[in-house]
């Protein structure tokens, strides 16, 4: 009885450090590109300001997760990554230059590369055939965190400016770091940690590869897109920073809606339908966005775009976690997120350069016409996997 006690409160302390972790990131997300631009940012300059977050987690999510598992610790880095999220609002809120936020947001990625131990802290508790369901209560959390942040820091900056955004991130991480220290460290295994064997075998997984690179396609479009170039475009329109938080909020609760659906849901998800229905809604929107002139339409585009994300991407995370042996799933994990995290630094980076030649309509043909080959490639080669015994764990 008091293991359970033990195990439910690890949980939601868990759940609710994740939830507070991703506000405190993403507080400040809706007035970047913007705040880059008033900074006397340009185009490329915006682009690359936003790529840095993506940048750092392309280097060093692998290198997380390896080490990870060979000291079998992720609590450590958790706490760790929550002290450079309050560093990185605190930076943010004092830049005054282009390069100074270029520095700032990359510290902000550093922060959010300790999201490989923190994702598999959290499914440490509970059993791998359930990692589908686990990997949609995780990003449902962090969507939830998200929309309370970028729906508060659209409004914060429109009453007392882009600083106060930036220090809510600051402020927002103290709790977080309480949390997460009286959260149990599980250990999935016993004896030393992953062998360089077992982790090269890992991190080479077909399956693991696949998924990871069809999420880093999404990621590619999210970033440049919908948190980014979206509220330049939005802006250009007339639109106020309150409504830039609407613009980001409308894609993060969208993306909350199957994220909860699919943490509740106990029967087994079709992998390879999911992922190709969440990529077609991604790649719908992107066809449309840059011609649409009223507001409401730019959101229930964002909307549309969202839903795609709130399904596939829980579901390609579940299926990297299946992918490989319980010792090695931090590393599969650093190896998901680093592909992904590749997604995250280009999209922004290259989309601006396009935005540069050929303006926000290049920016949003450029990504709908990835999408459309990534959404493909999911139907043609991800094909239904039963989940196999040897990954089977019972819960604590």
């Amino acid at each position: 009885m008091a293991a359970n006690k033990e195990r439910t409160f690890s949980i939601l302390s868990s759940a609710f450090a994740i939830f507070l972790f991703w506000a405190s990131l993403y507080m400040y997300v809706p007035i970047l590109p913007t705040h880059a631009r008033s900074l006397g940012a340009s185009e490329t300059q915006i682009g690359l300001i936003l790529a840095s977050y993506g940048l750092t987690q392309l280097f060093l999510r692998l290198p997380l997760g390896l080490l990870s598992d060979r000291l079998r610790r992720k609590k450590v880095f958790a706490l760790i990554g929550t002290l450079l999220v309050g560093a990185s609002g605190l930076g943010l809120a004092l830049s005054r230059t282009p390069t100074a936020l270029f520095i700032f947001r990359a510290l902000s990625g550093c922060a959010a590369t300790a999201w490989v131990t923190i994702s598999v802290l959290y499914n440490s508790h509970f059993s791998i055939e359930h990692a589908v369901r686990t990997a949609g209560q995780l990003n449902f959390l962090g969507a939830i965190g998200q929309i309370l942040a970028m729906s508060t820091g659209g409004f914060l900056a429109d009453r007392w400016g882009a600083g106060a955004a930036f220090w809510s991130s600051l402020v927002l991480s103290l709790p977080v770091l309480l949390a997460f220290s009286i959260v149990k460290d599980v250990r999935t295994a016993t004896g030393p940690g992953i062998t360089m064997g077992q982790f090269r075998k890992a991190i080479s997984t077909p399956r693991l590869l696949l998924v990871s690179g069809l999420s880093a396609c999404s990621q590619y479009a999210m970033f440049a897109t919908s948190l980014g170039f979206a509220a330049v475009r939005a802006q250009d329109l007339g639109a106020s920073d309150a409504q830039l938080g609407i613009l980001t909020t409308a894609v993060q609760v969208a993306k909350a809606i199957p994220m909860f659906l699919l943490s509740v849901r106990r029967r087994p998800q079709d992998g390879r339908t999911m992922a190709v229905l969440g990529l077609a809604l991604v790649t719908l929107p992107l066809f449309i966005f840059p011609f649409l002139t009223r507001f409401a339409l730019l959101v229930a585009c964002q909307a549309v775009m969202g839903l795609g994300i709130g399904i596939a991407f829980p579901v390609m995370m579940g299926l990297a976690l299946q992918a490989v042996e319980p010792e090695a799933r931090a590393s599969a994990m650093g190896v998901f997120q680093s592909i992904y995290a590749i997604g995250m630094t280009l999209g922004p980076a290259i989309s601006g350069l396009f935005a540069r030649q050929w303006g926000i309509v290049g920016v949003y043909m450029t990504n709908g016409a990835l999408l459309v080959i990534a959404t493909a490639v999911a139907a043609a080669f991800l094909r239904p996997r039963a989940n196999r015994a040897r990954h089977a764990e019972a819960a604590p």
